[in-house]
């Protein structure tokens, strides 16, 4: 843990409570005025929690794989986005023994400040008095980065940086409990399938599947392929395969490999898979393509 200034320390115990040595030696935490972020180290260090205890703030554990965090408590995982273990302010609860393979970043909000920020939301439904789960966007990552970032960079006017992270964070996690889908513009989404583009021109060679693409671009595969489709003109599957017989034509223009070789070097399962594609999509085979200097 690294503490950045003389309010640090001070800061981490406001959100957590009081610290002990093992704490420190297990996770890195980046502490704002009323936000921190908790995220344990890689490696094991064998700390064991303190039972029975609680957190004067708001606890949201972001999970980054399914491993459980509670005991006495079983995660429902979602099926989209990350999912979140949310601890209300003061509820009583033990975590499991830290582990290896337990991943995930911890998001404490100030109590008071959580609520204020809540209370904007006048259709929220009421305060849950036990833990629970939701799922949030992946995006957040993003946020905790920014947030991560800027506390180790520690540069003039970072608290003011940190408290507008914080902010994001909290309604990020806000909208997500209560079930409001972050909406995308049509330029986010085009700015994103963009990146999606970027990464097949650069990896076309690559056995590429929708899922992979879509994670790039950070769209839910099931929504992909319908918005790639509009900002493109093609399915994500036809414009991996226009830009692999793109590239083919190039090579075979070059006459240096043979169609083997250029089959394997653009992505396609073989030869014969290759000579069928390209004449579906050129009307010509890759070797009367080459004879004829089309």
């Amino acid at each position: 843990m690294k503490f950045i200034d003389g309010n640090s320390k001070e800061r981490v115990e406001a959100l957590v409570g009081p610290l002990d040595e093992g704490l420190l030696a297990a996770v890195d935490f980046y502490v704002a005025r009323r936000c921190g972020v908790f995220v344990p180290r890689v490696e094991h260090c064998g700390h064991a929690p303190v039972p029975r205890h609680a957190h004067p703030a708001w606890l949201f554990f972001v999970h980054l794989n399914e491993k459980e965090v509670m005991e006495g408590f079983a995660t429902e995982w979602e099926r989209e986005g990350l999912t979140v273990t949310a601890v209300p302010a003061g509820l009583i609860h033990t975590e499991k023994p830290h582990e290896l393979n337990a991943r995930y970043a911890a998001i404490y909000l100030d109590k008071d400040f959580f609520a204020r920020e809540r209370a904007r939301y006048p259709a929220a439904s009421s305060e849950p008095d036990g833990v629970f789960t939701f799922a949030v966007d992946k995006a957040i990552l993003e946020t905790v980065k920014d947030f991560i970032a800027e506390y180790e960079a520690a540069l003039p006017g970072y608290d003011d940086l940190l408290d507008a992270a914080s902010l994001a964070l909290a309604h990020r996690l806000i909208r997500a409990m209560h079930r409001m889908p972050r909406t995308q513009t049509t330029v986010t989404e085009r700015m994103e399938i963009h990146k999606a583009c970027d990464f097949i021109h650069e990896f076309y060679f690559r056995k590429l599947k929708v899922k992979d693409i879509a994670e790039v671009a950070a769209i839910s595969e099931s929504h992909f392929a319908h918005v790639f489709k509009r900002e493109t003109g093609h399915s994500p599957a036809d414009y991996v395969s226009m830009i692999r017989i793109d590239k083919a034509k190039k090579l075979l223009r070059t006459g240096e490999l043979s169609v083997s070789e250029i089959a394997g070097s653009t992505g396609f399962s073989s030869a014969s898979h290759f000579s069928t594609a390209f004449a579906k999509a050129t009307g010509t085979a890759p070797a009367e393509f080459r004879e004829r200097g089309l």
